[in-house]
């Protein structure tokens, strides 16, 4: 089958090329990597000696200080270019796997007194994010004094937040058992940016919820499963079959359009997306009536990394993905999508036979 797009004609694997290329064009680099990981070195000496640092995170019989772990994109194989910084601040002596979450008036603390923190002009713009969970610092290190061209990197340091540290691990596995989930996740992280769907703070899907949404779908929505389910442990789990009513897709433009449709016909009234289980799970009357959509944090069934989606802008994303496929596939033929509305389905001309059964939940 192939696809009209502007002024030319694409089959599948035409579009699997345009996936490939803007990959290659767009993956973080392994020079950007480095100079993060001396970035997090830096910012993990200049807190270790801080009052506030030594008092929460040293005991009065040992000198053990505090480490910088780096989290998120930068190392779950998903990295982009420039994509943000995140790290958290924990004790060295704890292991990951026996870390717990710090009670929010600690955090709270922290991050109120590192906000003051400037050293030698590499940390600027420091200020605290309040979350309801986890409150951010917020700042832009610079690899050198401003006016000798410095580099600029945004951070996120989070307090003792365990479960970006571990949910890092389970990410990192996911992206590498396929080449194409990270290809695939970085058209819909741009496609999702463009189209204003991205980003906690304004009240849409911030990353990682876009990060389990793929895994979810290659886990449960495609024949045969691109992806495994493991648990919050990293355990294999044994898969249900969700194969009766599910296509076949034999390359990653099948992939992509499958994503979209997957989706679009999707409950997420009834439904929560989950990676770290076998089963969709069912969403209760209580959750219904707070979140529109329910993306469950693979370390806690009971926290929502969808919790920041307003009503609004679910309505506006399921507008989007009914017509996703098209517009993606534009943004990566250079054809910009920013204005465009969703057509009805009769117009769409490109769109599988199957789309017009894509129903508004």
């Amino acid at each position: 089958m192939a696809y009209y797009f502007g002024s030319c004609y694409l089959t599948p694997n035409e579009v699997s090329g345009l996936l490939s290329c803007h990959y290659d064009e767009m993956q973080q680099s392994e020079n950007e990597l480095e100079l993060k990981q001396s970035i997090q070195s830096q910012i993990e000496n200049i807190l270790s000696q801080l009052d506030v640092c030594q008092r929460y995170f040293t005991s009065n019989n040992d000198d053990t200080r505090s480490v910088v772990h780096v989290t998120g994109s930068t190392v779950d194989g998903f990295g982009l270019k420039g994509c943000c910084l995140d790290l958290t601040l924990v004790k060295a002596e704890i292991e990951v796997d026996d870390l717990v979450e710090a009670v929010g008036e600690m955090k709270e603390e922290v991050c109120r007194q590192l906000e003051n923190i400037t050293v030698n002009h590499r940390l600027v713009n420091v200020s605290m994010i309040p979350c309801h969970r986890v409150p951010i610092l917020e700042f832009t290190f610079q690899t050198a004094e401003p006016g000798e061209g410095a580099t600029r990197v945004e951070c996120d340091l989070s307090i003792r937040h365990a479960s970006s540290i571990k949910n890092t691990k389970i990410l990192h596995w996911y992206a590498t058992q396929d080449h194409r989930v990270p290809m695939l996740y970085a058209v819909i992280r741009k496609w999702a940016s463009r189209k204003a769907i991205l980003g906690a703070r304004n009240g849409r899907l911030n990353s990682i919820s876009w990060k389990c949404l793929l895994i979810h779908y290659l886990q449960k929505g495609c024949s045969p499963p691109v992806l495994q389910v493991i648990n919050k442990n990293c355990f294999l789990q044994r898969q249900e079959r969700y194969g009766d009513d599910l296509i076949e897709y034999n390359n990653v433009a099948e992939l992509l359009q499958g994503f979209f449709v997957y989706y679009s016909r999707f409950d997420f009234t009834n439904n929560r997306v989950a990676i770290a289980k076998p089963s969709i799970p069912q969403r209760t009357l209580d959750e219904k009536s707070h979140f529109p959509v329910f993306i469950e944090d693979p370390q806690d069934e009971n926290s929502n990394l969808a919790r920041a989606l307003t009503c609004d802008n679910f309505i506006v994303l399921i507008g989007c993905l009914r017509v996703g496929y098209h517009d993606a596939i534009r943004l990566l033929s250079d054809e910009d999508t920013t204005t465009r509305t969703a057509p009805a389905h009769r117009n769409l001309n490109i769109l599988p036979q199957d789309w017009s059964q894509c129903r508004l939940m």
